[in-house]
């Protein structure tokens, strides 16, 4: 994980306008190699989903996405817009990172299947989450300018 964003780091730094040119597609093949990733994942081990139901993981799954959701909302002070934006940012996780994590340091295979259920419940849970925030956000009024000459 590290290689790839330091490069892409240096690149911004030595040539922005070519790290800008990039950006849009290289955020589509980060987009598109985590959906793979899911898709496989999820494929590969349908047997280790279907046996975590009933032990109580997804439950402790939904449980944890909720609880970091309320403590970013709560905690995000006055402005409805600021605590819809900590109550998601808090609880997004980057799965990106956990999976690396997992991967390098578990064999147990539970470890990945309870990682992809807990991608699939983030965008199950956050994105109508969003939507719904979203939807309830004022947006402000805009400033009169004023007139010429005045």
């Amino acid at each position: 994980m590290l290689i790839p964003l330091g490069i892409a780091l240096f690149i911004r730094a030595q040539a922005p306008e070519t790290a800008a040119t990039f950006q849009p597609a290289m955020t589509k093949a980060s987009s598109l190699a985590m959906l793979v990733l899911l898709i496989v994942g999820l494929g590969l081990n349908v047997s280790n989903i279907l046996s975590l139901i009933g032990t109580g993981g997804i439950f402790a799954l939904l449980l944890f996405i909720i609880a970091t959701f309320a403590l970013g909302f709560v905690f995000g002070g006055r402005d409805p817009g600021i605590r819809s934006v900590m109550g998601l940012g808090t609880a997004q996780r980057n799965i990106s990172a956990a999976l690396v994590v997992g991967v390098q340091n578990f064999t147990d295979p539970n470890v990945i299947t309870t990682l992809l259920v807990g991608a699939i419940l983030l965008l199950l849970l956050l994105l109508p989450a969003a939507r719904q925030l979203g939807s309830r956000a004022q947006v402000p009024a805009p400033v009169a300018e004023p007139a010429a000459g005045s």
